[in-house]
């Protein structure tokens, strides 16, 4: 829940540095970003209710703790279906960063390519779940590692 919440901080910040690049496709991230830490914050909420029954489980049937038991087996292909959102909204917001020159076109389209790979991914696994694509993940990890490197060493104002 902290996290859809920090999400819609950094919505409207993302929103607010890049509006007067190009508004539209400005709105469409914060759009896109809202609807991920909706469903992100959705999912948490559903796995804190269905862990309230799990520890009720005393009252409940066998059949309803076992559901219970697949939901929980079934939460990390939940989590594709924000990750569509996030892959989404960083591809256009990345883009953004690419026209305004914030920071290096080489890295904002490290940004881009990064991002659709995080949506592929999503959108895979949510159509193919039996194939395990995470690897389309890890140049996401890498660029969320060189720009947070990057905005600490150019944001101390070197």
């Amino acid at each position: 829940m902290i996290l859809s919440v920090a999400t819609i901080f950094l919505a409207l910040a993302l929103f607010k540095t890049l509006q007067p690049i190009n508004k539209y496709l400005a709105l469409l991230g914060f759009s896109l970003k809202l609807a991920e830490a909706a469903l992100s914050a959705t999912i948490a909420l559903l796995s804190f209710i269905a862990l309230q029954f799990l520890d009720q489980a005393s009252d409940l049937t066998i059949n309803s703790s076992k559901e219970l038991h697949i939901f929980f087996n079934k939460h990390d292909t939940l989590y594709t279906i924000p990750m569509v959102f996030l892959g989404l909204n960083l591809v256009v917001l990345s883009y953004l960063f690419f026209k305004s020159g914030y920071i290096p076109k080489l890295l904002a389209g490290l940004g881009i390519i990064s991002y659709a790979l995080v949506f592929i991914f999503a959108i895979t696994s949510i159509l193919l779940p039996t194939y395990n694509m995470l690897i389309l993940t890890i140049p996401s990890i890498f660029f969320e590692l060189i720009i947070g490197i990057w905005l600490l060493i150019k944001g101390n104002g070197s």
